[in-house]
């Protein structure tokens, strides 16, 4: 079988059990009752196949305790039998690696990927942090040899685990959710993390384009039925700017024709705050997260004008959401208390386990997208939620708050999207710390990075970005920025989304001396390079983090024998030229 996990103690493959196969799917019935399906996907085009697991107790009584859980459990032959050295000496660099990826954490590295050799007896184990998927290090891993590799995804939007262990001529993989112990209720049923695999043998550069083009295909809601063909790009407003001056902006916007897709309203546009809060870091808005209803001191009408200035602006409306983060005395843990978990301190983690706030969760949800005629539903989740879910854990029941608030993240988005089949959603946690594979198969993450909310970010960063996060995903976005006419910081942003924040803030205000022709262009240019950020891509240059070197990429569209190349001479390489075989 491809997982394991302990039950009452016992090794589940020891154990005596009724198998019952229907095409992919295969349920393995214990005589208790206990029922573990194992539900699978195949990619013969790509040499690869994805599988979640289900436990269900069917009985009436409570199940057994089920731990040590690996959603993963699979041992490989090693591919090119490449001889190790002995100990002392380095190892020969075609010799086993696992590859990862930093996470997202608000620094220039995001998305980097180092290296990792493995030699007999070594094992190497990574997590997520904190209870976020993409948070410290990605759930993405490339495993090579010589020229062949297997690359492992895991779907898990909370605290996922993954080793590697290295005997001899095999190597075992596993991955699951961390610290999983628990019995279920009577009738009750549960998923743990879901699983992709995928092999290659030419090359590591090849191999991540096909993983590109299976996530392009199988796991992206771009493109699909009733939805855009490419990453939207947006002009940004920051939520608590009164309505007045963004329908004045929208007029203007509208005027000069500049070819934005989507209005991006951003979190400030809620609760109870009298305050001035021209931006993110004044006033008091933050502190009212939690009272959902639209704040009619900066929009009296509650969005009315500004939804219908958006339409005749020709553009969609992207709104800010979070949910599952509330600030302790405000309208929504104050009506309910009992929808929340607490673990010291006055921030809140909706609970969305506990079906009544699921349900209410969602009507209200439903009811601002289809009221605004909502294009892009943007959900941020700005806290670590790990210790809120282990804390509220019974005895023998550990990690199933958080196997049940992640459920209820994925009904709530595949909710939504089934109820407006038009609809895309952002997917935003502090930036990128939300990005395993499926978060990605129900959303893209127009703010790959919370690095890019200062006004003075530097690009080089983005460029780094770029280059990380492409070796995995096709569809990922980040901001310009506030600074109008540096073409060179709007061209290191270019990615398969972007957003401008020209006229986000209170000021500036939007002025025709500004360099509107600029931006006109600008965003012309990109639209016409946007569609070879999701095809294939081929790092130019090696993924430096300091300033002293040139960054070059190459994106390829194989169907129509086209692409783009970007290169970037940074602000202290003293090399003048470089040259870049393609």
């Amino acid at each position: 079988m491809d997982f394991s996990f302990k039950y009452d103690g016992t090794e589940f493959a020891d154990l005596p059990m009724q198998v019952l196969s229907k095409g992919q799917q295969t349920t393995c019935l214990l005589p208790d009752g206990l029922a573990v399906t194992q539900v699978c996907e195949l990619y013969p085009q790509y040499d690869a196949m994805s599988w979640v697991l289900y436990f269900e107790n069917t009985a009436d009584t409570d199940s057994k305790v089920l731990s040590e859980i690996y959603d993963c459990d699979r041992v490989f032959d090693l591919f090119g039998g490449v001889t190790a050295k002995p100990q002392g000496y380095a190892p020969d660099p075609d010799s086993l690696r696992v590859y990862h990826a930093q996470g997202s954490n608000w620094a220039r590295d995001e998305f980097a990927m180092y290296a990792e050799y493995l030699s007999s007896g070594d094992r190497r184990h990574y997590a997520a942090r904190g209870g976020r998927s993409s948070h410290g290090t990605m759930p993405y891993f490339d495993l090579c040899e010589k020229e062949q590799g297997v690359l492992l995804a895991v779907g898990w939007t909370g605290q996922w685990n993954a080793s590697f262990c290295r005997e001899e001529d095999t190597l075992r993989v596993r991955s699951g959710i961390e610290g999983l112990s628990f019995y279920l209720k009577p009738h009750e049923r549960i998923r743990t993390s879901s699983v992709l695999l995928m092999t290659y043998d030419n090359g590591r550069v090849q191999g991540h384009n096909k993983f590109r083009q299976l996530m392009r295909e199988h796991f992206s809601l771009i493109g699909s039925a009733g939805r855009p063909e490419q990453g939207p790009l947006c002009i940004s407003s920051w939520g608590a700017i009164p309505s007045e001056v963004m329908v004045r902006r929208l007029k203007k916007i509208k005027e000069h024709a500049f070819g934005a897709e989507y209005y991006w309203v951003d979190a400030g546009w809620y609760g109870h705050s009298t305050q001035d809060c021209p931006n993110e870091f004044v006033g008091d808005w933050h502190r009212h997260t939690g009272s959902w209803s639209i704040n009619s001191t900066y929009h009296p009408d509650g969005f009315t004008e500004v939804a219908q200035a958006i339409r005749d602006a020709g553009m969609k409306f992207l709104l800010w959401f979070e949910p599952e983060r509330v600030i302790a005395g405000t309208d929504a843990p104050c009506a309910h208390p009992e929808w929340y978990l607490h673990c010291g301190g006055d921030t809140l983690l909706l609970d969305l386990g506990n079906e009544d706030a699921w349900q209410d969760t969602y009507n209200w949800i439903a009811q601002q997208i289809e009221r605004l005629q909502i294009g892009c539903y943007r959900q941020d989740f700005n806290m670590d939620p790990l210790e809120y879910w282990r804390a509220a854990d019974e005895e023998n029941r550990c990690g199933i708050h958080e196997i049940k608030h992640i459920m209820g993240l994925y009904r709530l988005w595949d909710a939504l999207l089934a109820r407006f089949p038009a609809l895309l959603i952002d997917n935003c946690a502090s930036g990128g710390r939300r990005l395993d594979f499926e978060m990605m198969r129900r959303s893209l993450p127009l703010w790959r990075s919370d690095y890019q909310c200062v006004f003075d970010n530097d690009p080089e960063t983005a460029q780094v970005h770029t280059m990380g996060l492409s070796s995995w995903l096709p569809y990922h976005g980040t901001g310009i920025g506030v600074m109008m006419g540096d073409t060179y910081r709007a061209r290191s942003c270019y990615s398969s989304a972007m957003t401008s924040g020209f006229w986000s803030y209170a000021l500036p205000e939007f002025d025709d001396t500004q360099p509107l022709d600029w931006v006109k262009a600008i965003f012309a240019e990109y639209k016409r390079a946007r569609p070879y950020f999701s095809r294939d891509y081929y790092p130019l240059t090696e993924n430096a983090v300091d300033d002293g070197t040139w960054c070059a990429w190459q994106f390829h569209d194989p169907e129509s024998n086209s692409g783009i190349v970007m290169a970037f001479r940074r602000p202290h390489s003293p090399m003048t030229t470089a040259e870049l075989p393609l």
